[in-house]
């Protein structure tokens, strides 16, 4: 093998680990991460001075990259001129990550359609894994080790809140399970092989929502699925393999899990606690959270009717802000993106996740990829828009660990695009 194929390789590794740190411990362990980075940008430059065979771009996503980086830097500027508190604060986001990613595309290959489902299923599990053992190290399980572990290193953001009649708790990788939800579901209604740990995996992860009151998962997960289902119904190759048994089966469990856990706590559980938290997503007269997002609404849609064509400039707050140390960001991320960019950049960026989807879709119905591939590709659309529905109340894609939910399908069209597997099949 040659060096620059284990330099290669190496970068491709350090992007596995760096993906994983990034779901599993979103916000945390930034001086790793970005030691990471540096590592697989080093690895990359060396490849490429020796021009390995691996090394090679899509032209549009280059393009785009640039595009989208060159939007960010002149409004960055623009937004300076109009004295803007966040306009070189958001460089990093809209310039630099852009590039990077852009350039990183290259080391998705073809062979990844059948390992990157494994690979996403097991950090999934992690994922899952971590929340629930956070839970319970809270009741002092381990000694209460793990519960003061996720304490000392997240803060006042990681709560179990157990009271006399219920338990909710959150993490910051809860955000995740808006992805792997929908992820999940897809694979164990469509992959072939799904054995009966998955829609366990699948059971327990819905179960974890619940107890987090998070309520971004329910809305994107419903419409998500209904996404795919309508994808399905026109493709000629994926269908829902042994679906009624598999309905069956996760509708049993959720039984079963009722008969053995809720049933027996109905008198110690306050169940309308989970209820409330579900149906206070249509509550905008006294949910707290809710009426936060109508000021909002109501100071960004101002500001954009003042500038609407080009935007106030990157880093602008509009006359209602929800932080002092950073009042140019807000939950509402896409209008707030429309505020600061104006239609012109906005209406470009909508067209960047056309281009993802599209093409995602286009593979899933015309290239040569295996059924079980396609059906990673339809679990990631699934997982993909479920996490951009709930990016429109919460900023998820203005941070760094989040923003693998695109960059992955650019590396996927990367792969088809210019190593093969583009034609009908």
């Amino acid at each position: 093998m040659s060096n620059a194929k284990i330099e290669f390789n190496f970068a491709r590794h350090a992007i596995c680990l760096l993906l994983g740190i990034s779901i599993v411990f979103p916000v945390v362990f930034q001086e790793i991460k970005f030691a990471l980075l540096a590592v697989i940008l080093f690895l990359s430059f060396l490849s490429f001075l020796k021009f390995t065979d691996q090394m090679i771009w899509s032209r549009d996503i280059l393009v785009l990259g640039l595009l989208y980086a060159f939007f960010g830097i002149f409004w960055s500027f623009y937004g300076e001129v109009r004295g803007n508190p966040g306009a070189f604060r958001v460089l990093t986001v809209m310039v630099f990550y852009p590039i990077i990613f852009s350039f990183l595309t290259c080391f998705f290959e073809l062979k990844d359609f059948s390992a990157g489902r494994a690979f996403f299923k097991s950090i999934g599990v992690i994922l899952v894994f971590t929340q629930v053992f956070y839970v319970v190290s809270s009741f002092g399980l381990d000694g209460g080790f793990f519960y003061g572990f996720m304490s000392a290193i997240y803060g006042d953001v990681a709560v179990a809140d157990s009271g006399d009649d219920y338990l909710l708790f959150t993490l910051p990788n809860v955000s995740s399970l808006i992805f792997f939800i929908p992820f999940f579901f897809v694979d164990a209604f469509f992959y072939k092989k799904t054995n009966k740990s998955s829609m366990f995996v699948l059971l327990v992860m819905m179960l974890v929502a619940i107890l987090t009151g998070r309520r971004a998962i329910y809305m994107s997960f419903i419409f998500s699925v209904v996404l795919v289902f309508f994808l399905v119904f026109f493709s000629p190759s994926v269908r829902i393999s042994g679906g009624m048994r598999r309905v069956v089966f996760l509708l049993v469990s959720i039984v079963v899990a009722g008969v053995f856990f809720i049933a027996p706590l109905q008198n110690e559980i306050n169940f309308s606690v989970y209820a409330d938290a579900i149906f206070s997503m249509f509550d905008f007269s006294g949910n707290e959270s809710n009426l936060e997002r109508v000021y909002q609404f109501d100071a960004l849609i101002k500001g954009f009717y003042d500038t609407p064509l080009f935007g106030a400039g990157a880093g602008a707050a509009a006359s209602y802000s929800r932080s002092y140390e950073q009042p140019w960001a807000y939950e509402l991320f896409y209008l707030a993106n429309l505020f600061q960019y104006g239609v012109v950049v906005f209406l470009c960026y909508i067209f960047g996740v056309l281009y993802i989807f599209t093409n995602m879709i286009r593979f899933f119905y015309g290239s040569k990829l295996s059924v079980e591939e396609k059906v990673f590709v339809l679990s990631f659309v699934a997982g993909c828009f479920a996490f951009l529905i709930s990016t429109a109340t919460n900023p998820y894609l203005g941070k760094f660990d989040y923003m693998w939910v695109l960059f992955v399908p650019l590396g996927m069209i990367n792969a088809i695009s210019v190593k093969g597997l583009s034609g009908e099949g």
